[in-house]
């Protein structure tokens, strides 16, 4: 019986997610076509291109998996605006899971309820937020280290995002001036 290597396997997910429609289906398809073009300026004189991006967010997707996310569950976003941030919520999308983008400069206590209130499973921060944020109820993983997370085989049987799952779960401040 052959084995796929993992050039053919990392292909046949991209095709897989190519196929599926959404964000996550674009990227897919511009990584087979295009995977040397840049897919985000990541600061003054660099880029990521689209091969590069798609192969980061699957291995910090295959880490949020290793770390706690299920399928359809919340995954707190505490990075920095970016290409970590454009990554990161790319990695949620393709683990399955739903983006709660927080802000890590908000009152511990609103972190806390928000945290809670959303149900998220884990939560996701660059090094220079981990500090503040330890403690925190959920699983704290840092966005660094789940680039460098050795991708899981095949889909880590989640089909691809479709094109109409949520993808978001936002809070907002109170009109009237509360948290």
């Amino acid at each position: 019986m052959a084995v796929a290597s993992g050039a053919e396997l990392a292909r046949g997910i991209l095709q897989g997610h190519a196929a599926s429609g959404g964000v996550t289906a674009l990227v897919a398809q511009q990584a087979l076509r295009t995977p040397h073009s840049r897919a985000l300026a990541a600061g003054p004189g660099s880029a990521v291109a689209y091969g590069e991006l798609w192969a980061a967010a699957w291995r910090a997707a295959s880490g949020l998996v290793r770390g706690g996310l299920r399928a359809g569950g919340h995954a707190a976003v505490f990075v920095d605006e970016g290409a970590g941030l454009v990554t990161t919520e790319l990695a949620v999308w393709l683990a399955a899971g739903v983006v709660v983008p927080l802000d890590a400069a908000w009152p511990r206590e609103r972190l806390l309820f928000l945290l809670a209130d959303a149900a998220a499973e884990v939560a996701t921060c660059g090094r220079a937020q981990r500090a503040r944020l330890d403690g925190l109820a959920v699983p704290l993983l840092c966005h660094e280290d789940l680039q460098a997370a050795e991708p899981l085989p095949g889909s880590a049987g989640r089909p691809p995002t479709r094109a109409d799952a949520v993808s978001h779960l936002i809070y907002t401040r109170s009109p009237l001036g509360g948290s």
